[in-house]
């Protein structure tokens, strides 16, 4: 994948995540209160990209074209919504580049294989998701038969599949391309989401930094040889259910 086009692939990624991460910030604060913003951020990020695998394949399935004006149209909301919402809050900005360092190195080699190998990634497994994600461009909706391939329904949840679709469309690159990108988003994410729930649990960022690096840099299966197999929908999987987790221990806390 060339270089330029992945930073394209990005910031078409951080439209996708927009307007929910708008909504996610903008829940109710009181005035004056104090708000972590980068916890707020990374949380809401991967909180973000959660709530668009489960609306952008809902409203798929009647028009893919439909829901591309409707993000743009929750888009400009949410950014409205935040404006409104941050008037009178205050923010905790303890400024640190530990954690956003280890998140960009998480990223970087995950993102190596990908600018060196292209498409040859994933096996079987990446060719199946590869198709489903161009069938949703091809078809302009969610999938729901594998037509013309076989005249049988799609029995496979496809958010993953119209995120893909989504980057490709808008950043006017191929399906794999798209598709390979997503791996270093995810274990990125998911790296920086672990360091949110260790500091939960053990109350000492030390801790927290070392069991985000441990799953950023150390273990192959579910984590940096996802590229290998092309297992996006299980990528995404780890991701959610460790902001599940935080979101969880979070809750605990505050009990």
């Amino acid at each position: 994948m060339p270089f330029l086009a992945s930073i394209g692939l990005l910031a078409v990624f951080c439209y996708a995540i927009l307007p929910y991460l708008c909504f996610f910030l903008a829940r109710p604060v009181a005035p004056g209160s104090t708000r972590d913003l980068p916890r707020d951020l990374l949380a809401g990020a991967v909180a973000a990209m959660a709530a668009f695998t489960i609306l952008a394949p809902s409203v798929s399935l009647f028009s893919f074209d439909f829901y591309l004006g409707l993000h743009a149209v929750l888009t400009l909301v949410g950014l409205l919504a935040v404006a409104l919402r941050y008037r009178h809050a205050t923010f905790s900005w303890r400024p640190s580049w530990t954690v956003p360092a280890l998140i960009a190195g998480a990223f970087a080699v995950r993102m190596a294989p990908i600018l060196w190998a292209g498409h040859s990634l994933g096996g079987d497994d990446a060719r199946f998701h590869n198709i489903l994600a161009q069938k949703i461009l091809v078809d302009r909706m969610t999938a729901v038969t594998w037509a013309p391939f076989a005249s049988v329904p799609v029995l496979y949840t496809q958010g993953s599949h119209v995120l893909v679709a989504f980057l490709a469309q808008l950043g006017h690159v191929s399906v794999p391309d798209a598709f390979n990108i997503l791996f270093p988003i995810a274990g990125a994410l998911t790296a920086g989401v672990i360091y949110l729930v260790a500091w939960v649990v053990f109350a000492q960022r030390r801790c927290a930094l070392w069991a985000a690096a441990v799953y950023a840099f150390l273990p192959l299966w579910g984590s940096l040889d996802y590229y290998r197999w092309g297992g996006l929908p299980n990528a995404l999987g780890m991701l959610f259910l460790c902001l599940a987790a935080f979101l969880f221990a979070a809750i605990m806390q505050a009990a």
